[in-house]
């Protein structure tokens, strides 16, 4: 029997380098990588998926990283908006779940909620998250490097990742969702 594609999670950064952003990229990846997704870094923030500068990250590649300042995935500050590529990569099927992140990750949610087909919630905490998942079916998730400390960031992406979406009458209102941006 063919064995199940992994899933696949790209990571962004918004912006400015700011500090606490290595520190949610390896969380977040290692969140994800414990969970059995494949994570993939997007260089350079926005010029990054233009230019197809994505690569797949690895363990070893987020260890030792947080007093490198900065970030990894280098960011760019040349264009607007930011966190887009990653939200239409999303909404293309190259990856089912987003992560943005920025400084308190606000502007990076309402860019990516400009692409058709994204839902995607600002969650610093775990109650957020898992309701983002549940009841809206999220599919970007955007955290606050300044906002949020390592460990709550891990918990916040792997509830994030692990939760399903629950349907029902939540499944309606996706549905009034999408229909609100089919007008626009």
């Amino acid at each position: 029997m063919a064995r199940a594609r992994a899933k696949r999670v790209g990571i962004l950064t918004g912006g400015g380098d700011c500090p606490g952003l290595n520190a949610v990229i390896r969380a977040a990846s290692r969140t994800a990588f414990n969970m059995g997704w494949e994570v993939y870094g997007i260089e350079d923030g926005f010029d990054g998926l233009l230019t197809r500068n994505v690569r797949r990250l690895a363990p070893r590649d987020v260890r030792g990283i947080l007093q490198l300042g900065g970030t990894i995935l280098g960011t760019t500050n040349r264009r607007n908006p930011f966190c887009y590529p990653v939200a239409r990569a999303v909404a293309a099927g190259q990856f089912e779940r987003g992560i943005v992140l920025g400084g308190s990750g606000n502007g990076e949610a309402i860019v990516a909620n400009k692409v058709r087909g994204v839902r995607a919630a600002l969650c610093n905490d775990l109650f957020t998250a898992r309701l983002a998942r549940a009841h809206n079916d999220a599919n970007v998730l955007s955290i606050g490097a300044r906002v949020v400390g390592t460990g709550l960031a891990e918990e916040i992406l792997a509830t994030f990742l692990a939760t399903g979406f629950e349907g029902g009458r939540h499944a309606r209102r996706v549905a009034q969702i999408s229909d609100l941006e089919a007008q626009f």
